[in-house]
């Protein structure tokens, strides 16, 4: 394998690296999103479960500031009604008054008064209340079973009771807090034994949760939105910045293709050097010539430029030195060595093979320079050794004679000086001995000396001071007297074998006093030759150390101290510091994402109101009587329109949202090719004419009668990329270029994939550059992304069509230059193709052929049947009944699933032909009512026997859905908003197959 080819192989290596980096990364990032999202829905939830709880609050405190004035004042006089009787639990003085007027007055108590207050805000705010207690007067007023947990609660001593439970079949707030008894409260509540400061009961409130939770709603699809856009903005970047690390990655490959040039040259050069050091370390290190030939010749290979096969040879004086295996050939080159003006001998290397010439021939011209410098030096050197010989031979005969004449001179001095010397040298030997004497019994340190078998011969007087032992008491006695028993026996071992060995013993020792007391002492024992150099005496030196090691150990213990603090430290900094950078990412992160949603919302908001201002606005013209007719028919077509631009804009959005879901999915059935082309050119014709643009078909090669793909993703991907190409092509034409690629080989060059269908959709517009094709296929992105760009659009069309074009095996390319044009590639792939037809005369199949449905649907356009509708919406009610009835169809409509279920079984009940109740034929049921739901109620009918026709009405369309309704016991659906004509084939096919159900 070439160094070429392993390069590719470790760049393909990085590529997968990096890919499977980038994956990592996509799925840490979609599942941080999740988590981020999960979160922030489950504080929407808290923050509206707090809101209800406030207003709940709020309501308690209010029924007791009105009760407090209540009681401030004794109670208050109010006209006797049908609502406000006398209230009998009162027994109190003057409860019942007239006034001089012969009104007659009764006095209501706080309770009272709170209790019909209650019963008033029930009915008109929904807010419903109730005071209640474990010992009531009024049994009305007894506690439910949350009541109660919520009184036992406040005896143990809570403060507040709430939760969410359910009311009347809805959700609410229920809230609860005690109420002691005051001062005021005694006139009526002492005689229960109640004292001023007891709890003697507590009001619920329940708050409904329905508004909130509506308010909330909005709140949770901004944060879907948010999040999705923020996660496409993501995936976005780490696909820009992985594209970014590939462009670094060439380019560092190129950078090391020049290094390895530059390497190789620098290599060649390094090895011409180290030849000639070679051969200079070797003529100036080596004496003989023999030698320096043999170490030289051995170098000349390794320096020139293939030394594989390159060989070495030095003659000289008749002999050959030569790097084996040595062999003569013609592409060799040499060079004299010359000595004293004449040649005796030379150098030469030779190849053993032919190399590719080069432009010098064979050999570099630096080669060439090299044997020459190499021939010269060992002819120096030769001269030089030849010299070097002959001084030699004078200096040892110079030599020979000085040392004869040293010696005789030596001699004679020697016999006058040796007995002066000895007479010298015992007087120092004496004069030493006092010295040392005086030193050791002056020293500072204990100093004791054994024999070799132990035994104490002699101590200083430092010993004495040390131990408390006289020197009288341990001469002639063994040191284990001084022991501790501290140590163990294997401890006197190692000191005794390292003594006995030569060797000098260091180390510390704890020994005991005379008195008693430990001390630690440092000694050294050194062993003490005699001149046979054999062992007589030890001399051990001991230092008291017991101080130094208390102060050791206080600093050690100070100082790892110090240390465990200095740790803690550095530790609490490194946490504050990463808690910095913690803080730092978060920060950024919740800027990107404040960024990300801002311009989501945005785009959304800008592309939504657009078609909705004109919806408003041409509707508001409609309204004018002073429009003409023509105005009015151009304001329905301006209102249809941006209509179905609103549509198309929540479709892509959906589309986007089951994309990135994984729950679209992609139907795998038979269709024609050049059918779909056809039907595609019949479509998008009218836009083309509409700008005066031509609009081609073309077939290179033949293609396959039927694929196995879905003709309506794939009509879908083609209408999109020729609509954007009729749209940004001002002159020249559009094309779609359509061809059968049998043999197509995968990205990575490996085996034949399955084959494809391409189309290329060819147009001569506004072209695009490098950077904006980067980010065609991104969500919300256009090639123009400002304020002021000249073309509209959601910028969602392309990046659906792609994962569509993904989902149907293939992919879509794009080429494009500025003011040039573009051509986008749409691949897909073919499925099996066993026994099909390839046809090779597209001439006639590129003409859209004619509907033959389409007469028939001027005839399946009329009804004759009995319709029931069920549906909530009052202005679906009278558009789908217009719709219906035009076409001939007689309508009952009725608003909920409960009222649809009553009226169906009443008529199919009833099934007599002269009967004018007859059974409905059809049954259109709203899946989403109140009261009792179409899946509900679908559900109950068939429970009941009922076997009529049940269409599906759902503003739902996501994948999965018609197997839902199916399952519910629906025979079809039709999605809202409602097409006319599909809903009333949809119901001619139903009413035919019960009719022909019926005859059989």
């Amino acid at each position: 394998m070439t160094d070429s080819e392993r390069d590719k192989q470790e760049a393909a290596r990085r590529t997968l690296r990096l890919g499977h980096y980038v994956g990592f990364l996509a799925i840490a990032w979609t599942i941080i999103a999740g988590i981020s999202l999960m979160w922030n829905l489950r504080e929407q939830r808290g923050a509206t479960l707090e809101a209800a709880r406030i207003q709940a609050r709020i309501a308690f405190e209010k029924d007791v500031l009105y009760r407090r004035w209540n009681a401030m004042h004794g109670g208050v006089y109010v006209p006797v009604t049908e609502t406000t009787p006398p209230n009998p639990h009162l027994d109190v003085p003057e409860r019942d008054i007239e006034t001089p007027g012969g009104r007659a007055l009764t006095k209501v108590n706080p309770a009272y008064m709170t209790r019909q207050v209650h019963e008033l805000g029930a009915e008109q705010a929904g807010v419903q209340g109730h005071i209640t207690s474990l010992n009531p007067i009024r049994l009305e007023n007894a506690a439910d079973p949350w009541e109660t947990a919520a009184l036992k609660a406040f005896e143990n001593g809570a403060a507040e009771y709430a939760s969410v439970e359910v009311v009347h079949g809805e959700d609410h707030m229920r809230l609860m807090r005690p109420l002691v008894t005051e001062k005021g409260c005694l006139k009526c509540h002492a005689a229960q034994g109640y004292a001023e400061g007891d709890i003697r009961g507590g009001i619920s409130v329940s708050i409904p949760l329905a508004r909130l939770q509506a308010v909330a709603g909005s709140n949770v699809l901004t944060l879907y939105f948010g999040h999705g856009g923020l996660w496409i903005l993501g995936l976005a970047g780490l696909g820009a910045a992985t594209r970014q690390i590939r462009r670094h990655i060439r380019e560092h490959d190129r950078a090391e293709e020049v290094r390895e040039r530059v390497l190789h040259d620098m290599g060649e050069r390094v090895k011409e050097l180290r030849c000639m050091y070679g051969v200079a370390d070797s003529i100036r290190e080596r004496s003989a010539l023999e030698e320096v030939f043999q170490d030289v010749v051995a170098l000349l290979p390794p320096g020139w430029q293939h030394p594989e096969i390159a060989r070495g040879r030095i003659h000289f004086g008749g002999r050959d030195y030569v790097s084996e295996p040595f062999e003569r050939t013609k592409w060799s080159q040499a060079s004299d060595i010359i000595v004293d003006g004449e040649r005796r001998g030379f150098v030469e290397v030779c190849y053993l093979e032919q190399r590719p010439d080069l432009d010098e021939g064979p050999f570099l011209r630096e080669e060439r320079t090299l044997i020459n410098s190499i021939a010269h030096a060992l002819s120096e050197a030769v001269e030089r050794k030849h010299a070097e010989a002959a001084e030699a031979v004078r200096t040892a005969e110079l030599e020979q004679q000085t040392v004869k004449l040293e010696r005789s001179r030596r001699a004679a001095m020697s016999m006058m000086e040796d007995a002066e010397q000895a007479r010298k040298v015992a007087e120092a030997v004496r004069e030493e001995l006092r010295l040392q004497g005086a030193a050791l019994a002056a020293a500072a340190n204990a100093i004791v000396i054994t024999d070799r078998d132990g035994c104490i011969a002699w101590v200083n007087p430092a010993f004495t001071s040390l131990t408390g032992f006289a020197s009288g008491e341990v001469v002639g006695q063994n040191p284990r007297a001084l022991k501790s028993g501290r140590h163990d026996a294997v401890f006197y071992q190692e000191l005794w074998r390292t003594i006995l060995a030569g060797n000098v013993w260091h180390g510390e020792m704890v020994n005991r006093r005379k008195d008693g007391s430990l001390y630690t002492e440092e000694m050294t024992i050194t062993p003490v030759r005699d001149t046979e150099g054999e062992i007589t005496n030890f001399i051990a030196i001991k230092q008291d150390v017991s101080e130094r090691k208390r102060a050791e150990k206080k600093l050690q213990e100070g100082t790892d101290m110090k240390i465990a603090a200095l740790r803690r430290e550095r530790r609490a900094a490194m946490e504050l510091e990463a808690a910095m950078e913690q803080l730092e990412a978060a920060t950024r992160d919740a800027e990107a994402a404040s960024r990300s949603k801002s311009e989501f919302l945005a785009n959304m908001s800008h592309e939504i109101r657009t078609p909705m201002t004109a919806i408003l606005g041409f509707t508001e013209n409609l309204l004018d009587s002073d429009q003409s007719d023509s105005d009015r028919l151009s304001a329905v077509h301006t209102v249809r329109r941006n209509g179905e631009h609103l549509l198309q804009i929540i479709n892509d959005i959906l589309d986007i949202s089951k994309i990135e879901a994984g729950k679209l999915d992609v139907e795998r059935i038979r269709c024609s090719p050049v059918q779909l082309v056809a039907d595609v050119k019949s479509l998008m014709q009218v836009r083309a004419d509409a700008k005066n643009l031509p609009f081609l078909t073309e077939y290179i090669g033949p293609v396959p009668e039927t694929i196995e793909s879905d003709p309506t993703r794939l009509k879908q991907i083609l209408v999109n990329l020729i609509g954007n190409a009729i749209k940004f092509t001002e002159a020249g034409g559009v094309r779609l270029v359509t061809r059968f690629v049998e043999d197509a080989e995968d990205d990575q060059g490996g085996s034949p994939r399955e084959p494809t269908v391409q189309f290329d959709v060819v147009d001569t517009g506004l072209g695009m550059t490098e950077e904006q094709v980067d980010h065609l296929f991104q969500a919300f992105t256009q090639a123009d992304t400002t304020t002021t760009r000249k073309f509209g659009g959601t910028g969602l069309g392309l990046m659906i069509s792609k994962r569509l074009a993904e989902l149907l095996g293939g992919t879509i390319t794009v080429e494009s230059k500025p003011n040039e044009g573009s051509t986008f590639r749409l691949t897909i792939t073919t499925g099996p193709l066993d026994g099909v037809k390839m046809l090779d005369d597209l001439a006639t199949a590129t003409i859209a052929q004619p509907d033959d449905t389409t007469a028939a649907k001027g005839d399946a356009a009329k009804l004759d049947c009995r319709i029931l509708l069920a549906e909530d919406g009052a202005d679906n009610q009278r558009l789908i009944s217009f719709h219906l009835k035009k076409a001939g169809a007689k309508v009952a409509v009725v608003e909920n699933g409960k009222l649809a279920v009553d009226a169906a079984l009443a008529t199919w009940y009833r099934r007599r032909e002269d009967d004018p109740e007859h059974p409905f034929d059809v049954i259109l049921m709203d899946m989403q009512m109140p009261v009792m739901d179409g899946y509900e109620a679908t559900g109950l009918l068939r429970q009941k026997g009922y076997a009529g026709p049940i269409i599906a009405l759902t503003a739902h369309a996501m994948a999965g859905d018609r197997e839902k309704y199916i399952s519910a016991g629906c025979d079809d659906y039709a999605s809202k908003p409602i097409d006319r004509q599909k809903l009333i084939e949809t119901i001619q096919t139903h009413t035919q197959t019960a009719t022909v159900s019926a005859s059989a």
